[in-house]
């Protein structure tokens, strides 16, 4: 399984569902997207609240749904090194299969003034 933290991320500051994460601009992701004006792409915006809530719930989780994702500003790893990512709320269901639980989260990724980025509502599975 491929992660970002501790490569593309890190976390500075970790109070319970909040996080306060910084970026790593040499990350070769960033040398891709965009070469000389670095953009974070969705899918890796996406795949660092897969791992913070990961590390909330002490298990791994798979990404089923994207309910609702809008992207309100860039998070640019060199002017805005720094981000706050929050999961606002959270709902843990019995899987539709049966099979595990279905984890539901909303929230938002702001820079350190409070200034949206990122506004998200997911689903993800523990199975």
């Amino acid at each position: 399984m491929v992660t970002l933290l501790n490569e593309m991320f890190n976390i500075e500051e970790e109070q319970g569902m909040k996080w306060t994460i910084r970026l790593n601009p040499g990350h070769f992701i960033y040398k891709a997207h965009f070469p000389g004006h670095p953009v974070t792409p969705g899918i890796c915006i996406t795949q660092i609240i897969g791992e913070l809530l990961e590390r909330h719930e002490k298990c791994h989780l798979q990404l089923q749904r994207v309910v609702n994702l809008k992207f309100t500003g860039i998070i640019d790893p060199v002017e805005t090194p720094k981000v706050i990512v929050a999961i606002d709320k959270k709902e843990t269901t019995d899987a539709a299969n049966g099979k595990g639980k279905l984890f539901s989260a909303k929230g938002t990724i702001t820079n350190p003034e409070g200034t949206a980025l990122t506004k998200f509502s997911l689903e993800f599975t523990n199975e």
